[in-house]
């Protein structure tokens, strides 16, 4: 799953995590603009314009557009090598990380999708706890082959 060009930070060209706005309309996440601030600059990074002051503002919009596209790609049908297809809801990709007969390579790729959510999405998280996603991987780290 690619990161959309307008989800990444122009200074570190990861996803968003915590999108911030500077004065000049520059979005930037939040890590990425405090180290750039704290390391003396006092410019936007992007167009260089003086910063009147160094105050970030939160872009929630931009942080639900984030999490949704995150949502969406675990949504997806990913077709496995047999081309079986496994649908990657959340409760399917639970189903599918414990069934025996869940191809090695579906399984690696729902694991994918399971890391993308737990460390860039709030919303993603959540709902892994929800849906008590941490006994399967513990379950997973014990009982599948080394290969993985």
């Amino acid at each position: 799953m690619s990161i959309p060009f307008l989800f990444r930070c122009p200074i570190s060209l990861d996803l968003f995590t915590d999108p911030v706005t500077l004065t000049t309309g520059q979005t930037y996440d939040r890590p990425s603009i405090e180290k750039w601030l704290a390391g003396g600059n006092s410019t936007c990074p992007v167009t260089m314009q003086r910063l009147p002051d160094f105050s970030a503002v939160p872009n929630h919009t931009l942080r639900q557009y984030v999490n949704r596209w995150l949502l969406r790609g675990v949504a997806d049908h990913r077709n496995s090598q047999q081309g079986s297809g496994i649908p990657i809801s959340l409760t399917i990709l639970k189903t599918g990380l414990l069934s025996s007969e869940t191809p090695l390579a579906a399984k690696l790729e729902a694991l994918r999708k399971v890391r993308v959510l737990s460390t860039e999405s709030d919303v993603g998280k959540s709902f892994l706890i929800q849906l008590d996603f941490f006994p399967v991987l513990v379950h997973l780290v014990f009982q599948c082959p080394l290969e993985m």
